[in-house]
């Protein structure tokens, strides 16, 4: 199926999203501080990336703005995720931020968010 980055600094959060996608046959990689997002957006060119908001080293809202500026990283879709709710209204000036996911959140509400921006996605790297 899908290439999708898992950047969020809480382990177990990882570990859940990694579960929960690799069972719909999904492949996942993960980081867990914000100065390794892009170097792995850029390496390893996901489908699809899920961004923290609060992480150490870069925090999400300054990678999601660093990534809306690159060509290349900026036709990659972007499902924001945060238990900080009211962080998720900042995103929305973002065009490849076309999902946003309220922590705690339930399997299915994960599943069917990345199916809903995966399906409405174009190859991020078709020029």
């Amino acid at each position: 199926m899908a290439k999708i980055l898992v950047a969020d600094d809480e382990i177990c959060v990882q570990g859940l999203m990694r579960d929960i996608l690799e069972a719909e046959s999904h492949q996942v990689l993960t980081v867990s501080n914000g100065s390794d997002v892009i170097p792995t957006l850029k390496k390893e060119r996901p489908d699809l990336l899920i961004l923290d908001v609060m992480m150490p080293g870069v925090d999400g809202f300054s990678l999601q703005d660093t990534i809306s500026k690159d060509p290349e990283l900026s036709r990659i879709p972007v499902i924001v995720a945060t238990a900080q709710h009211s962080f998720l209204q900042m995103f929305k000036k973002f065009r490849q931020v076309t999902g946003m996911l309220r922590k705690p959140f339930k399997n299915e509400e994960l599943i069917a968010t990345v199916k809903d921006v995966l399906s409405r996605r174009p190859d991020p790297y078709q020029r």
